[in-house]
């Protein structure tokens, strides 16, 4: 049975897929961890279709709300927010709930579920663990993040945050298990060396869903090189992934 976590994602040890299925439905939380001998995979959700051994990264989404218009006490699980834009059901669900001003700033809750909710409009989230600071309707902001294991297939500026590599071919709106570490074939986006400064691996600049030598401050490192490519331009070589 999967780990208990009631305040967002935990442990499955009996999975209700493996690592080289997806599925239209979801069957675990977004987050889940996995763990298949000495490598670790994340329970994500595809944005688009994806390909095997090719990067992903964060489909990021947010809607904040001002004011909150409704003042809660501590201790509740369901709270009313009002959209900025429409937000469809469950668009936030395994993602977070900040409150970024005001009374109780600086709490973040982990999102469980919620229905659809019209632009200006207010609606019901339901929250993993109770508020432990009481909302204000006089001052209390909150924005909603999107859980980042929904994922994309990198883009080629670098500037996205990696999530995970699908061993699998998976379809737009289907869930899967998206390897963070160990050992797994990845597109290589251009011809790769072995020297100290060519070790570690980031997003590719030219080919979507590759990944190339860290070179730059600010990149996000995706994992480390095994062993000398210099012949492996728009191949696929294992590399040791170090997302999680």
């Amino acid at each position: 049975m999967e780990g208990v976590n009631l305040s967002g994602p935990g442990v499955v040890t009996c999975p209700a897929h493996s690592i080289y299925e997806a599925s239209s439905t979801k069957r675990h939380k977004l987050g889940d961890r996995l763990y298949v001998g000495p490598d670790e995979y994340r329970y994500c959700y595809a944005s688009e279709g994806l390909s095997a051994g090719k990067q992903c990264t964060t489909k990021f989404d947010s809607d904040a709300e001002d004011t909150v218009t409704v003042a809660h006490a501590i201790g509740v699980y369901d709270v009313t927010v009002t959209a900025a834009s429409a937000i469809t059901a469950n668009q936030y669900a395994d993602g977070i709930l900040v409150v970024d001003e005001g009374t109780g700033a600086g709490n973040t809750y982990n999102v469980k579920e919620h229905a659809a909710i019209g632009s200006s409009k207010t609606g019901t989230v339901t929250l993993y663990s109770p508020l432990v600071v009481a909302w204000s309707a006089s001052d209390t902001d909150i924005e909603l993040v999107t859980s980042r294991y929904i994922v994309q297939e990198s883009n080629t500026g670098q500037v996205e945050t990696p999530v995970c590599v699908p061993r699998i071919a998976v379809t737009s709106g289907y869930y899967f298990w998206g390897q963070t570490r160990g050992i797994c074939g990845v597109l290589q986006d251009a011809a790769q060396g072995n020297a100290a400064g060519q070790r570690l691996l980031a997003i590719g600049s030219s080919t979507a869903g590759a990944v190339e030598d860290f070179d730059a401050v600010g990149e996000a490192v995706v994992g480390m090189r095994l062993r000398q490519g210099a012949d492996e331009d728009a191949k696929y070589q294992a590399i040791l992934l170090t997302l999680d």
